[in-house]
């Protein structure tokens, strides 16, 4: 026989139960022709079909080396390789197959559990979604879909797994609740309403009544907060704009319709209605600042003709809360009490969504559009916080207009902040005044509150505090300032993972930079236990303090003398601010003269860093500004310096242009010089001139 023969005989032999002869025919064709694969993979299936996968191995691996494209021998080698133990070699083979073939469901089914045991929980993820798309996941694989996207922070790939688990488990309810609680999605109401639920198929579920007990008094302290600022944010010339109940228009009672006898009592009812609209010209009496003329209150009552909208009025009617939102924008149904949840209403919702839950959106968005816009138009946090907190009834096409007056408030309240941010890199902004900008009409607290579909809106927020921060630090080189703006973004982000993530970025390296900014610090105890501190903000010593931006002249220097055998060195550095403030660092030493240079030269080092460039800065704006300011016993000015040159009776002032001016460093002076005036020259005593070493630097073209 051939030896495809003999792997047909083998297929035929195995696939009718007879394993031994089929062994036989599949190793005389693997023996006839050891470049066959198809021979070593009857082979292998064989020795698999005995329960010893230690005997197909060898097999399996050859097939993989003769055809290494065939994703299911890759499948059968790691699969055998897990049976026997060598877990790392499997998880490698079974992820080839994949590689090979992105629906090998073997393969992905087996990866999974691997990488949830190894701690990988990208992986888990990306397999697990991909089984989602092949085949019908149990509960526990939804369920751990759900975990996966959680501690991912995507929320809203959560819940849509833990609805998926609910429908099957109560626990799928109790993780939704969870989700719900999270500050990222900060649904409440909906944590409170699951979770009864999930008591409500199991009564005994108590993981689900302690986390209800934890969260009602925080709910508890809201619905209080709302009920003390009113019902409504609407003015009554405001109610009835998108919804009438024909039940109370008509004033029933809740159990009307319920059987035949009823059609004649909403006959009579209807009678009654149209006397009182004619009687008292369109007003309602048992319906406060409703005007309706016959026309609209017979066409709003013809639904009550229509069997199934009937049922959906009906259903509104009976649920008050929900009834006097959609038709007054009373608060009640984004309130939780210690005692019930519209469960009802919720089942319906989602047994019926494309009839019962497409009529309620139609009228639940736009009337949640209008109570929310007005709830932020007048910076009514609680109000704003509880219609976030869950129970907004509307399908996904209609949640856009849920928002679309709110996305324009929000704007509005975004103009301070984008203001802030054009004047920021020619005004130093500070913390106090960002702080008020966010404050204003409780800016961070509503971004902080709105759901996800406001991203653009907290991005533009957190985009703009940004670029204040960076001017902080770019254009006026203060970091810590930079850095404590920043951190106010933080508040309105929570719902972000990614705008987080970017904030976090930009924290770390701010303090990365801030970290740079201070290693020139320096900090000791001179004698008399004087802490003297230089640092970014200032020069701090004892109990005085002037601020870098506040020093206006720097000096200092050694001063050395000697006596018979002994060497006395005395450092002095005088700071000079604003409003006469001053600061006067001396010291004088005999001993350890090393040390104290050491220790001074830090000091120093402190000063060239922090408070140099701020005298300089000064100094040329005073220049620019037409200022003559004086270093010493010279006079310098925007066009140059000033010598005085003496004649043979006479002497007159030249300027000497910063151009031309020569200027060095010599035996503790800085010696000035214009080479086209030999006469024009002078010396500065670093140590006893203010600004002598400023003078010199701005000489050298510091600005």
């Amino acid at each position: 026989m051939t030896v495809d023969d003999l792997v047909e005989k083998a297929t035929e032999q195995r696939r009718r139960g007879r394993l031994d002869e089929a062994l036989i025919s599949a190793r005389k064709a693997t023996t006839l022709d050891p470049g066959n694969a198809d021979a070593f993979w009857q082979l292998a299936l064989c020795q698999l079909d005995t329960g010893v996968a230690a005997n197909a191995v060898g097999s399996l691996k050859r097939v993989t080396e003769l055809a290494p494209l065939f994703a299911r021998g890759w499948t059968r080698l790691g699969l055998a390789l897990q049976d026997e133990g060598e877990s790392e070699q499997a998880q490698e083979c079974l992820e080839q197959a994949v590689k090979l073939k992105p629906d090998e469901v073997k393969a992905l089914l087996k990866l999974a559990p691997m990488y949830q045991l190894n701690g990988q929980p990208e992986d888990e993820l990306r397999v697990r979604a991909a089984l989602d798309e092949l085949v019908d996941l149990d509960v526990y694989d939804l369920n751990r879909l759900g975990i996966l996207h959680q501690e991912k922070k995507d929320f809203y790939a959560a819940i849509r797994y833990y609805w998926r688990v609910a429908a099957q488990d109560p626990a799928g309810l109790f993780n939704l609740g969870l989700v719900f609680k999270t500050p990222e999605v900060s649904q409440d109401a909906d944590a409170i309403d699951v979770w009864r639920r999930a008591l409500e198929r199991n009564p005994n579920y108590d993981r689900a009544r302690v986390s209800i007990a934890n969260l009602l008094p925080l709910l508890g302290k809201l619905r209080s907060k709302v009920l003390a600022i009113g019902e409504t944010p609407l003015d009554p010339d405001q109610w009835y704009g998108h919804y009438i109940n024909p039940f109370e228009l008509l004033a029933l009672e809740d159990d009307a319709y319920l059987d035949d006898s009823d059609a004649k009592t909403i006959q009579r009812a209807k009678k009654a209605l149209l006397q009182e609209i004619d009687l008292e010209e369109g007003r309602v009496p048992w319906m406060p600042a409703l005007l309706i003329d016959r026309s609209r209150a017979m066409a709003i009552c013809e639904d009550l003709n229509d069997e199934r909208l009937l049922s959906y009025h009906h259903h509104v009617f009976v649920n008050r809360d929900l009834s006097a939102f959609l038709s007054r924008g009373v608060l009640g149904h984004f309130l939780v009490d210690d005692w019930s949840s519209p469960l009802e209403t919720i089942k319906l919702l989602e047994e019926n969504p494309d009839g019962f839950g497409c009529w309620l959106s139609s009228r639940f968005a736009p009337q949640y559009d209008l109570v929310l816009t007005r709830a932020i138009g007048e910076r009514c946090l609680p109000a704003v916080e509880c219609l976030l907190d869950g129970r907004r009834w509307v399908r996904p096409e209609d949640e856009d207009r849920c928002f679309e007056g709110a996305q324009r408030q929000v704007d509005r309240m975004l103009v301070p902040l984008r203001k802030a941010a054009e004047r920021s890199e020619k005004i130093k902004p500070t913390l106090v005044s960002i702080q008020a900008i966010l404050a204003e009409g409780g800016l961070s607290e509503i971004l902080k509150l709105l759901p996800v579909v406001f991203y653009k809106s907290q991005e533009e927020a957190a985009a703009l505090v940004r670029e204040i921060s960076i001017a902080c630090h770019n254009h006026h080189d203060d970091a810590d300032s930079a850095k404590a703006i920043l951190l106010l973004s933080q508040s309105f982000v929570l719902k972000s993972p990614s705008l987080q993530h970017r904030i976090e970025e930009d924290l770390k390296t701010l303090e990365e930079r801030i970290n740079a900014a201070r290693k020139a610090e320096a900090h000791f105890i001179l004698g008399r236990g004087m802490n003297c501190d230089l640092t970014r903000e200032g020069i701090r010593f004892g109990e005085k303090f002037i601020s870098a931006e506040e020093v206006r002249t720097v000096r200092w220097g050694t001063l050395i003398t000697r006596t018979a055998d002994i060497q006395k060195d005395t450092f002095q550095m005088v700071i000079r601010g604003l409003y006469g403030a001053e600061i006067n660092i001396a010291a004088a030493t005999t001993r350890n003269h090393d040390a104290q240079r050491q220790l001074f030269a830090k000091l120093i080092d402190a000063a060239l860093t922090y408070l140099m460039p701020k005298v300089i800065k000064t100094t040329w704006k005073d220049l620019k500004e037409g200022k003559r300011v004086r270093v010493g016993n010279v006079t310098i000015t925007h066009q140059g310096v000033e010598f005085l040159v003496k004649a043979l009776f006479t002497s007159k002032t030249v300027v000497c242009p910063w151009s031309r001016l020569k200027s060095a460093i010599a035996d503790g002076e800085v010696v000035l010089s214009d080479p086209a005036n030999p006469k024009a020259n002078l010396k500065l005593s670093l140590y006893e001139t203010d600004n002598a070493l400023a003078l010199y630097l701005i000489a050298q073209g510091m600005d």
